[in-house]
């Protein structure tokens, strides 16, 4: 089994649904939308630059939560596991932005290259 815990009460969870492996439709649509709430978040922050960037990962999980809640009642699913499928998307996204960024910004000096500047003619080095 991989995922099942948004099954509406009146549905029966069959064995034969336990060994399939079902995968609850909330929990793959939440999962899938961290991208969708990462380009939110950024649309956000391009909008509106007054916006703290030590904000920006609360307002990455309020966006994902209110997105998942948003959903729930379309796909059937319990607005409890909508939340914790939020909070979840949120983290994922917070954490594929870190990392996104972290690979396509290098920090610090490239290899084999001094972290100074070179001196200008005239000028002592340390």
């Amino acid at each position: 089994m991989l995922i099942r815990g948004g099954a509406r009460p009146d549905e029966a969870v069959t064995d034969a649904d336990e060994e399939a492996g079902v995968i609850d439709p909330m929990s793959l649509i939440g999962l899938a939308g961290a991208p969708l709430v990462v380009a939110l978040v950024q649309l956000i922050r391009v909008t509106w630059p007054g916006v703290p960037s030590r904000l920006l990962p609360a307002l990455t999980l309020g966006v994902a939560i209110a997105l998942n809640v948003g959903l729930a009642p379309m796909v059937g699913a319990d607005w409890r596991l909508a939340v914790l499928v939020g909070v979840v998307t949120g983290l994922t996204a917070s954490g594929l932005y870190s990392q996104a960024t972290a690979a396509l910004m290098p920090r610090g000096p490239a290899p084999g290259q001094d972290a100074r500047p070179p001196a200008r003619p005239g000028e002592r080095e340390r």
